[in-house]
């Protein structure tokens, strides 16, 4: 029965998707109007004003790029640098920092790597220099930023079949996201590492892995992550041609 009422489901949640992002991209336009008309007014106004009105702007722009990420990667690149560009003019830090990380992660879906690992220790660099002024910086804010970067690095290794390296990065960013205490993160990492584990046809330890994150989703009742690991298991026992198995868990995904 499930069958037969896929297409549906599928448009469905795919029309209401796409409706969602309109709505969100028509509100951030509207916002960065409204910031630059805003910008011009107070152009007179004190320094400390404007500058946190272009901070502001910068992460406007970082949020558009994001929405724009998915269908039009070139127009989220176009967002991406200026967003780089104004936050280095304010020196804004986690801005930069985060510019790289999106503009790594754009590369990444043009397949290119080669870029995508150099941006994102750009971002990693900037983010270790914001972790060496912790009064400024919030330690637990700067070092998810920089897990966060990791864990992506960790997935182009993975793209790009370097299975070693990618673990590498991901137990990492793994041990992060445990000192920092962020459970979605670290059930996030667990899912990647189990996900490496089966494309090296090692799958106790992909079980293993799945498994620990699968029960700390649970825990957070995340809907989403309890879909994106049943998924990553359902390709296990798929890999293992445990064909009924594998169907009920991507029916659950």
């Amino acid at each position: 029965m499930k069958k037969i009422y896929l297409p549906i489901v599928l448009f469905f949640y795919v029309h209401v998707a796409i409706a969602d992002s309109q709505r969100q991209l028509d509100s951030l336009q509207t916002r960065m109007s409204y910031l630059k008309k805003q910008r011009t007014i107070d152009s007179l106004h004190t320094s400390l004003k404007n500058e946190k009105q272009e901070i502001e702007i910068v992460n406007t722009l970082l949020e558009l790029a994001s929405i724009f990420r998915d269908g039009s990667p070139d127009s989220a690149m176009v967002f991406g640098n200026d967003a780089y560009q104004l936050a280095e003019k304010v020196n804004y830090q986690m801005g930069i920092g985060r510019s790289f990380h999106l503009i790594a992660t754009i590369f990444g879906m043009k397949e290119d790597n080669n870029n995508a690992l150099l941006y994102f220790s750009k971002a990693l660099a900037v983010y270790d220099k914001m972790d060496n002024d912790t009064q400024k910086y919030p330690h637990e804010k700067v070092q998810a930023q920089k897990a966060k970067s990791l864990a992506n690095i960790g997935m182009v290794y993975k793209a790009m079949k370097n299975y070693d390296k990618a673990l590498d990065y991901f137990f990492i960013a793994h041990k992060i996201e445990e000192e920092i205490r962020n459970k979605a993160g670290v059930a996030r990492n667990l899912g990647n590492i189990g996900d490496v584990y089966c494309d090296k046809q090692d799958y106790n330890k992909a079980f293993e892995y799945e498994l620990r994150g699968l029960d700390i989703y649970k825990k957070l009742a995340d809907k989403n992550g309890i879909a994106t690991i049943t998924g990553f298991i359902g390709r296990i026992y798929v890999a293992i041609k445990e064909y009924p198995k594998a169907e009920k868990y991507l029916l659950e995904a």
